[in-house]
């Protein structure tokens, strides 16, 4: 058996909606913070993550997905009049520069963890193929501050 790289990797085509973290690691507010505010506020932020994660990948398409967990507003928030995706856009393309201008230029999606826009909890990403990748937490609300 060979050493796994991604030349031979088989490719896997998805038909529901996927939920990733491939660019979270490195941000500031990534799963540890999840995990530090969950210990400070008895709430236990990771089984809402999970049903998120759950639900989300539970429709026929992304677009599907995004109409439920979107406000009625819509899911584009630009960096143009919002400090916090300006900082967190900044922080996002100095960790991953790869995709500056590929997957991000000014805004971000935002969902809230409960359905249509319901919720405090709302989680930064953005959505390409059929993947949303989630780059942010803001247990808070505080992108609206």
């Amino acid at each position: 058996m060979g050493k796994l790289t991604e030349q031979n990797l088989p490719k896997i085509e998805t038909k529901t909606p996927e939920v990733s973290f491939k660019y979270l690691y490195n941000m500031k507010r990534c799963l540890s913070y999840v995990h530090k505010e969950s210990n400070k506020k008895t709430t236990n932020y990771f089984d809402k993550i999970q049903e998120f994660i759950n639900r989300y990948s539970t429709f026929n398409n992304i677009n599907e997905a995004n109409d439920y967990f979107c406000p009625r507003k819509g899911k584009k928030i630009s960096s143009g009049n919002n400090k916090y995706i300006r900082k967190l856009l900044k922080e996002l393309k100095k960790n991953y520069p790869e995709v500056d201008g590929k997957f991000v230029d000014d805004e971000l999606d935002h969902y809230h963890l409960k359905p249509k826009g319901k919720g405090v909890e709302v989680v930064f990403g953005f959505t390409y193929s059929n993947v949303l990748y989630i780059v942010d937490f803001d247990l808070y609300h505080e992108f609206n501050n």
